[in-house]
């Protein structure tokens, strides 16, 4: 992959050839002339691709690993902003962000993944995806190109003993040779304590 950063909505050139490739840009203007801005699952269209044969992803860089996060769990992709820190909360969520008036936790995917996090030249964005909690913010070392692939290529995960992460893996998408994680956004998302703790304050 090119690492010399890429626009916050535009895809990365695609390493090969062929139509499974589209700019994120057009496929989230596609999803918003749907419609479909309501939680996941919960539109004719979501339930449509979630039994579609094909799965589109976007692809994403943490620390120099391949990942994918289902397009249709992405809001919109944003520049890293500055955070306000919450203590008492795990190494993995950074803070928060204001996003057009909601307050949105931002998730550290090296440190979830337990990975130490490197300081990259400018390319990190903010995945800003929905889950049954609300808004969260996935910050990643840079993003890719939205890219198609059949669902019989993805196969179960298989790790090392020992390795962590499995858990955020819901499986590995096999395309042009690459192998590419399939990021669980239900199990990354979950704020679970940090969602509790900010209930407690606005009581």
């Amino acid at each position: 992959m090119n690492h010399s950063g890429t626009d916050d909505r535009a895809a990365m050139s695609p390493p090969g050839h062929g139509p499974s490739y589209a700019p994120l840009e057009l496929v989230l203007a596609g999803r918003r002339a749907a419609g479909c801005q309501g939680g996941p699952g919960t539109t004719p269209d979501d339930r449509l691709r979630a039994t579609s044969e094909q799965l589109e992803m976007l692809r994403v860089d943490i620390c120099r690993e391949c990942y994918g996060i289902d397009i249709m769990a992405i809001r919109e992709v944003i520049k890293p902003r500055r955070v306000t820190e919450i203590p008492w909360t795990p190494a993995h969520v950074l803070g928060v962000i204001s996003l057009r008036g909601s307050m949105v936790p931002v998730v550290g995917m090296a440190q979830r993944l337990g990975m130490e996090p490197s300081h990259g030249a400018g390319s990190e964005r903010v995945v800003v995806v929905r889950c049954s909690r609300g808004l969260v913010g996935l910050q990643v070392e840079q993003v890719g190109q939205v890219v198609s692939v059949a669902r019989r290529n993805i196969q179960p995960p298989c790790f090392p003993p020992g390795k962590r992460g499995p858990e955020f893996v819901s499986g590995i998408a096999h395309l042009d040779g690459l192998a590419i994680g399939l990021l669980d956004v239900e199990r990354v998302a979950d704020l679970d304590d940090l969602i509790n703790q900010e209930r407690e304050w606005a009581m």
